[in-house]
C-alpha cells in the first residue's frame, strides 16, 4: 500500500515531495488524484522558474516549495498562484517572516 493510499483510508492531507528534475513524480500524483506536491528540493530544481514551467503540463497541481527557500527569496515563491505555502529556513525568522506572508497573502487575496 503506498503512502498516498494509506494516507486516503486514515483521511490524512497527503502533500508527497517531488524530488529529482523529471516529472514522473508529478504524474503519478496527478494519476492518484493529487492536488498538491512538495517541491524539494525547490531551489536546486530551479526555483520559482521551475514552478512556472510545470505549471503548463500540470495545470491542477499546487505546490509548497521546501529547501532553501529563505525570507529573503519565499515572496517570489508566493507570488505564483500555484504556490499555496513555502517551508524551508525562513521559519526561523518569524517577525521577518510574518511582515513578508502579510504582504504576499494579500497580494495573493487581489489575484483573480
Amino acid at each position: 500500500m503506498s503512502v498516498v493510499t494509506l494516507g486516503e483510508t486514515m483521511a490524512l492531507l497527503n502533500v508527497p515531495g517531488r524530488l529529482g528534475a523529471g516529472t514522473t513524480l508529478l504524474m503519478v500524483a496527478a494519476e492518484l488524484g493529487l492536488q498538491e506536491v512538495k517541491f524539494f528540493p525547490a531551489a536546486q530544481l530551479g526555483g520559482p522558474a521551475a514552478i512556472r514551467a510545470l505549471d503548463a503540463p500540470f495545470r491542477r497541481m499546487a505546490f509548497t516549495p521546501s529547501g532553501r527557500v529563505s525570507a529573503d527569496n519565499m515572496t517570489d515563491y508566493l507570488a505564483l498562484q500555484v504556490v499555496r505555502a513555502v517551508s524551508g529556513s525562513c521559519a526561523g525568522r518569524w517577525a521577518e517572516v510574518t511582515a513578508r506572508s502579510a504582504d504576499a497573502v494579500a497580494r495573493a487575496a487581489t489575484r483573480k
